[in-house]
Order: structure tokens, then C-alpha cells, then sequence
């Protein structure tokens, strides 16, 4: 989830691989993402190598069991997709956007509708908010470090 947009918008690129791939922010969903896998991973930027969600340090610390982990991840995405589901209801020109972009608009989008396309907006807003207050609950406890939860722009 750390590389569809899920928990962040871009990854920051050091100054090496700015120069290797000619910018200085690697936007989320990762280009370089393929059916879950990460086609660059010997060569992924280096706060990617360092990167550790709070899960994969329990489990690390044999404070977190691998079933356990795995059943959190797929409830995790489970809601993250319930949650994209009721956006694209909400406002459909949100298709093809990473989980952070889409709530981003979201609540952009809302001040410039009007009719029909206001009424759908105010029919699933209620949903989108109770979803999205789940999947943050989720994401703050096993997804973001303890030291990034608070300071993440969503």
C-alpha cells in the first residue's frame, strides 16, 4: 500500500536518483509497480529500501505473527477499496486516481458541483467519511510509523 497511493502521494528521490530518473518526486501508484510487485526493487529509491510500516516491525520484533499480518493487510484493503468504491460513486471523474489523490479531490471537487452531480456528491459523502475514518484508524496503527501518522497530508 506504501507504493499504489494508498498511504503516500509521491516518494522523495535523494540526489542521485533525481539525476537517474530525471525528478525529484516518485508520484504514487508507482510506475515502476506491476501486479503488486515492484519491478525496480534491487534499484528502488532509497527511502523505499528503508521504509518500515509499523506491521512489518512487529513482526520483526515477534510481536506480530505473519497470519495476523496478512489478515490486517487484506482487511486494510478490503476498506481502502470500499472506500475508492464509494468515491467513484460519489464523483466518478476520480477513476484511475491513487487512494490519496482521489480524497484530495474529493473534497476540492465539492465546492464546483451543482445538481445532479451535487445530490450523488451529498448522497455518499456520509459513507466516504465514515470509511475513510476506518482505513486512517487502520493505516495510523499498522501502516504508518509511529512517527509519520501525525504528520502525513491526506
Amino acid at each position: 500500500m506504501c507504493c499504489d497511493g494508498t498511504l503516500f502521494a509521491s516518494v522523495a528521490l535523494d540526489e542521485n536518483e533525481k539525476s537517474r530518473l530525471g525528478r525529484e518526486l516518485l508520484p504514487q501508484t508507482c510506475v515502476f509497480l506491476n501486479g503488486g510487485c515492484c519491478q525496480i526493487y534491487a534499484q528502488r529509491p532509497s527511502r523505499c529500501r528503508v521504509f518500515q510500516c509499523q506491521l512489518l516491525e512487529g513482526m520483526h520484533a515477534s510481536t506480530e505473527s505473519y497470519q495476523n499480518a496478512l489478515q490486517i493487510v487484506a482487511d486494510t484493503k478490503k476498506l481502502r477499496d470500499e472506500l475508492h468504491r464509494e468515491l467513484l460513486l460519489a464523483l466518478p471523474s476520480l477513476e484511475g486516481l491513487p487512494l490519496v489523490e482521489a480524497l484530495k479531490k474529493f473534497r476540492k471537487q465539492s465546492k464546483s458541483l451543482m445538481g445532479n452531480a451535487l445530490q450523488r456528491y451529498l448522497s455518499h459523502k456520509r459513507e466516504v467519511l465514515r470509511l475513510k475514518k476506518l482505513l486512517d484508524q487502520k493505516l495510523d496503527e499498522y501502516f504508518y510509523p509511529a512517527k509519520d501518522a501525525s504528520s502525513r497530508e491526506v
